[in-house]
This record gives C-alpha cells, sequence and structure tokens, in this order.
C-alpha cells in the first residue's frame, strides 16, 4: 500500500467516526484522490503550504456537477490534518457577545415578523443576523437604540459581511433593514434614509435573465432521459410558471391535480399557500416525468434522485447542482435558478398581465417585491425616448 493509498485509508476511517453515510464517504475519498494523483508532496508539507495547495487546485479544476463535493472533501481533508479551516471563518451567532437587552431586542423583532406572517426559518435567518449584528456594535451587552442606525448598519456589513458577493450583502442587509423598520414605526423621527441598501448592492445594473434561446438550449442539453426528464419539469414550472426552486423540490404528487389543471404551491416566505393553473408546457413536461421516469418507490414527492439513494427526495442544493451542471453542458457559464422565476416575472408582465396578479403568481406579499424580478427593455425605452435637443434628429 503506497502513501496515497494509506491516506485514503486513514481519511475514510476518520470519516466514519464523524457518522459520515458511506456514500459520502466514497465520494470524498474519489475527490480526495484525484487531488492526491496531482499533488502527492502534499502529503509531506505543513499547513501553509498544504493550504495554498488546495486553494491553487479548487481555482484551477474544471468546474461540474459535484464541485460542491471536491471543496468539501479537500477541506475536510485539510481540517483533519491539521485542526484548522481553510478560507475566511463563517461568522456564527456564538461569535457575538449577547445579553438579556439583545435577547428582548431579538424577542420583538421575532414577535414583529411572526405577525407579519413570515415562516419560521425565514425569522431564524432575520433574527440570527440581528443578533450578530447588535453583539458586534454593542459587546459590552447593552443596548441604546436611539445609536442604531443606517450608518451603523453599513458599517457591520462592509466590515464583518465584506467577503460576500454583493447579492448576499445586499440580502444580510435587507434582514437588519427590517429591523430598522420596526424602530422607525416605534419613533417616526427615524424613518428618514430607509432603506439604506446602497446602489452598488445588486441593482445598479440591469439583472440577469435567461432568454428563449439558452433555455432551449440548456432544455435540450445531452443527459439520461430520466435526469432529462425530470430536469425539464423542473425548469419549465420555474421558468413558465415562476416557481421558486425550493418550491419545485417540496412539490409532492398530491399537489399536482392533472383533472383540474392545478397546482399547489405549499408556503415558503410567507405562511399562505397558494394555487396556480398548470402551464400547458410545464404540465406536459411534469406528465411525461411522473408517467415515464419517475423512480418507483413509497416517497410521494414529485422529484426523486436517480443513482445513489434512488427513489429518495431531492433536496434543494442536488436539484440545483444538477440544474446547474446541465446549463454547463449547454454551454450557458452564467446560471442560477431565479434567473428563471425572473424570466416568468417578465415574461408575464410583456403580456399585459396586472402587476398585483403577477405578486400573487410568485407569491409576494408585497407588489413591491415583484418590481425587482422585472427586466428592463431597453429596445422598448429606445422606441419611446425622446429626441435630444440639438441632435439633429428633429
Amino acid at each position: 500500500m503506497n502513501a496515497i493509498e494509506r491516506e485514503l485509508a486513514s481519511y475514510g476511517a476518520r470519516l466514519r467516526e464523524l457518522g459520515f453515510h458511506p456514500q459520502s464517504i466514497k465520494a470524498y475519498s474519489r475527490k480526495l484522490r484525484q487531488f492526491l494523483e496531482v499533488s502527492p508532496h502534499t502529503l509531506d508539507v505543513g499547513e501553509s503550504e498544504s493550504g495554498a495547495a488546495i486553494d491553487e487546485f479548487l481555482g484551477g479544476a474544471d468546474v461540474g456537477h459535484d464541485d460542491f463535493t471536491r471543496d468539501a472533501s479537500l477541506r475536510k481533508w485539510h481540517w483533519l490534518r491539521f485542526g484548522t479551516r481553510l478560507g475566511r471563518k463563517r461568522l456564527d451567532p456564538a461569535d457575538f457577545r449577547t445579553s438579556p437587552q439583545i435577547d428582548a431586542e431579538l424577542g420583538r423583532l421575532r414577535k414583529r415578523l411572526e405577525s407579519d406572517g413570515l415562516t419560521p426559518a425565514v425569522v431564524n435567518a432575520h433574527c440570527s443576523v440581528v443578533g450578530m449584528f447588535l453583539g458586534w456594535m454593542f459587546p459590552d451587552g447593552v443596548v441604546a437604540t436611539e445609536a442604531v442606525d443606517e450608518a451603523s448598519a453599513l458599517g457591520f456589513i462592509e466590515s464583518e459581511k465584506s467577503h460576500l458577493r454583493p447579492s448576499s450583502a445586499k440580502v444580510e442587509a435587507t434582514r437588519i433593514s427590517r429591523y430598522l423598520r420596526m424602530l422607525a414605526e416605534e419613533n417616526p423621527s427615524r424613518r428618514r434614509g430607509l432603506p439604506f441598501a446602497p446602489a452598488c448592492w445588486g441593482t445598479s445594473t440591469l439583472p440577469r435573465m435567461i432568454d428563449e434561446g439558452e433555455l432551449g438550449s440548456i432544455l435540450s442539453a445531452r443527459t439520461t432521459p430520466e435526469v432529462g426528464s425530470r430536469n425539464r419539469a423542473a425548469l419549465l414550472l420555474m421558468a413558465n410558471m415562476g416557481l421558486r426552486c425550493c418550491e419545485v423540490v417540496a412539490l409532492t404528487l398530491d399537489d399536482v391535480d392533472f383533472r383540474n389543471g392545478t397546482v399547489t404551491v405549499a408556503a415558503t416566505k410567507c405562511q399562505d399557500a397558494r394555487m396556480l393553473p398548470l402551464e400547458a408546457g410545464a404540465g406536459a413536461a411534469l406528465a411525461d416525468y411522473i408517467c415515464h421516469h419517475r423512480p418507483r418507490g413509497a416517497s410521494r414527492a414529485v422529484f426523486l434522485r436517480n443513482k445513489s439513494h434512488r427513489g429518495e427526495p431531492m433536496s434543494l442544493p442536488q436539484m440545483r447542482n444538477s440544474l446547474r451542471y446541465q446549463a454547463r453542458l449547454a454551454g450557458v457559464g452564467e446560471f442560477g435558478t431565479h434567473m428563471l422565476r425572473r424570466r416568468a416575472a417578465t415574461s408575464m408582465v410583456a403580456a399585459g398581465t396586472p402587476m398585483k396578479v403577477v405578486a400573487d403568481v410568485l407569491g409576494h406579499a408585497e407588489v413591491q417585491t415583484t418590481t425587482a424580478y422585472l427586466r428592463v427593455d431597453l429596445e422598448g425605452l429606445r422606441a419611446v425616448a425622446a429626441d435630444w435637443p440639438g441632435d439633429g434628429r428633429g
């Protein structure tokens, strides 16, 4: 047994001790083998050299549908060897001091969000970020709400969250803004300046949307019949009906009523489920998958796994990774499932659908939220633009 085989055996044994599933151990070991075959010298170097070699490998490796497994396996291996994590440490509420006053503020915020009808997962996400913000701003645990303003919130995002992409930073900022809004309602003099998210956080450029050609290429990408049928149904539910990826994954056979042509979408961000008419293209793809390609099993989930753990429901990361991989096969480099949802919203508005109806289809409680999904029609703007005085066209 050579050095690589001994290391793989030791790695697998450690993962078993940690309670990893045998399939995960097999996948992690396969990715570690690929790395060690390229960089066998890493077995004989220290912590910093090992980290540099892993970062170089991850940065230059071809992106595939299992890129998460590749990254996770090597980072776990480094942690098992040296006890340190690669990359920037992810912030956790435990990193910031809490206190009875901070807990009281979070309790007030939680009560307010729950009264607004947000689901427990969304409420927890808001309270987690606001808790870190208050712990950062008041390290002594004594909360002075009059000192909480947009400037301090921006300071937290730009320092503690500086590693985030603009879109992710904007999400964090929006959660803190919800807390600021609550304070503003209690003291109207605080209303000025809200919301505080600056234009550079994802709002200064036109949002990316999948066009017809790219969607067609993704739908026709060469995959196995089972995977292709499953992904086609999922893609069209998002692109034609505006469902979120998490809503697609959560669909059950009981939610689909082919006789009446409806789909019941379970509650996600808000606690109200909604019933939508089943669009013809999405309905045909869904029927084809369920009747001809869906694995047999006891699960009532619509979308099931095909290979390992065949017949078990797909998780959200698995669905996203499968669709991203199919997009890469089609040559579409920039792809995200929310682009499909944005396409559905823009198409409905272009067809003359009232904005309130579009908001109801997308599951938005406020019409204002829907406007963020719409792409500006540049050609339409050029057609109606007035002549500039003195440009010689008048």
